[in-house]
């Protein structure tokens, strides 16, 4: 099972309406749907196209997070460490990408059903790191990264 770290804005700015709406998003300024892209490098050309001031290693990294947000699949894992808070929120992913044109921010988004709170702490070492990923969006590389969440999420040592 794949456990995805996805942040709510570079200052936790949209955490709230993460919890609050059941969802989350990314938006990296982004106007296009990314439902046809087929791979990152369609990905930059489509960021490059909007943005083409933007220097080659910025739409790099971005193209990377943003393909990778809209193939997370449906029932993986997503945490969410919040800023301000000593804990990071698990959820199962409700559904799939989606975009939204018509919205300021979280144009592109996906339905997930938050579990619980999970304080950081609890995480074992080598996920703590990854918790820490400054990237908005990053696939756990722990082989067992599913059955630890579902631990932490359940209350289980």
């Amino acid at each position: 099972m794949e456990v995805w770290l996805v942040r709510a804005g570079s200052r936790g700015e949209f955490e709230h309406e993460a919890l609050g709406k059941g969802r989350m998003g990314i938006g990296f300024d982004l106007r296009t749907s990314l439902a046809g892209a087929g791979s990152v490098d369609d990905v930059k050309a489509i960021y490059s196209r909007e943005h083409p001031h933007s220097p080659r290693t910025y739409v790099d990294r971005t193209a990377h997070q943003m393909f990778n947000f809209s193939r997370i699949p449906a029932g993986s894992w997503v945490v969410m460490p919040l800023k301000r808070k000593p804990y990071a929120m698990a959820g199962r992913a409700a559904g799939c990408y989606r975009y939204r044109g018509g919205a300021r921010e979280f144009r592109h988004q996906m339905d997930v059903s938050w579990r619980r709170g999970v304080p950081k702490s609890s995480f074992p070492d080598r996920m703590r790191n990854w918790l820490r990923d400054r990237r908005t969006v990053a696939l756990s590389k722990e082989p067992d990264a599913g059955a630890i969440i579902g631990r932490l999420v359940s209350g289980s040592p």
